[in-house]
């Protein structure tokens, strides 16, 4: 598939931009997309938060078994979100509008995708049909517009990671995949969908450098001493690359990114409060497929009150 996400878990590794034209234009259709932000959206429809955490599992685990490209789930979700902002809908057809949303965006990325594809197959083995599937994505087209290119933060990632050139090669691989895990942590949070795209991608790339600060002892060293122990937390070329200065907007958001890794520790503890809508992801990312990254110590031996210690930010 033209725009499927590359990640190769061999001995080599190699970034690649799921689009890879980068344009800054992509930054403006950001802006314009969320200004469509209807912060009652769900309570009119009769749709709370956790329903639509629910929602956005039952998308994962169809990308995960038909294997859609990460941007595809990240772009569905937006459809949906953005379908909710604007139109009232029934919560009794929310799950069959989001399935829709995920085959139109698979549709939109990769237009020459057949309907008897894998994807289609997993989506129909319940109760939704194909019929169903295909008049919510006609209705999700009609309602949304003609511009169905979102840039999500996938759009942004790999380029932004390209400007972090003091982070060692070799650790890329499991940075690139702490980053992805981050992102789909963030799929379950509504508070992050107000945020443009690049905001998104460009905090989960900030907080990870913060717990490299702290944490990345464990990729070799002790905790005072490591070869991370003196990581700039936004330099000044990343922050030109990305368009995001080091302000409270970068701060809060990674601030949403490192509150939901704190919730996936109660998992790793085996404790009775594990989040139940955030087990797909955790799931996930405990795969052998994702190198087992949610197991890492990277995201695991971390103390968020350190990571995340405020600095003056504007």
């Amino acid at each position: 598939m033209k725009y499927m996400q590359r990640i190769i878990l061999g001995d080599e590794f190699c970034l690649t931009s799921s689009n890879p034209s980068f344009s800054y234009a992509k930054t403006d259709d950001d802006e314009q997309n969320v200004k469509d932000f209807n912060p009652c959206g769900l309570q009119k429809s009769g749709i709370n938060f956790d329903f639509r955490k629910i929602v956005c599992g039952l998308l994962l685990r169809a990308q995960i078994a038909s294997h859609v490209s990460f941007e595809a789930l990240h772009l569905a979700i937006a459809y949906m979100d953005r379908f909710i902002w604007l139109q009232e809908t029934d919560p009794l057809g929310f799950e069959a509008m989001a399935h829709g949303a995920l085959w139109l965006a698979v549709r939109v990325l990769t237009p020459e995708t057949p309907i008897t594809c894998q994807l289609m197959e997993v989506m129909t083995s319940g109760c939704l049909t194909v019929e169903e599937i295909e008049d919510w994505t006609d209705h999700l087209r009609l309602t949304l517009g003609p511009n169905l290119h979102y840039p999500t933060p996938h759009s942004y990632l790999n380029n932004f990671l390209k400007q972090c050139d003091d982070l060692l090669v070799c650790h890329m691989k499991l940075f690139t995949l702490v980053c992805h895990y981050l992102l789909d942590l963030g799929l379950m949070e509504y508070a992050l969908v107000r945020r443009p795209a690049y905001l998104r991608c460009a905090a989960v790339v900030y907080f990870l450098r913060r717990l490299l600060r702290f944490t990345g002892y464990v990729l070799g060293g002790c905790p005072s001493q490591h070869q991370y122990c003196a990581l700039d937390y936004w330099p000044l070329e990343v922050a030109k690359y990305s368009r995001c200065q080091e302000d409270s907007n970068l701060y809060e958001t990674a601030l949403i990114y490192g509150n939901l890794l704190e919730e996936t520790k109660k998992y790793q503890q085996q404790c009775a409060e594990v989040p139940l809508t955030l087990m797909p992801v955790l799931e996930k990312y405990m795969d052998c497929a994702y190198d087992r990254v949610a197991a890492n110590p990277l995201v695991t031996k971390f103390e968020l009150e350190q990571v995340m210690c405020p600095k003056e930010v504007e």
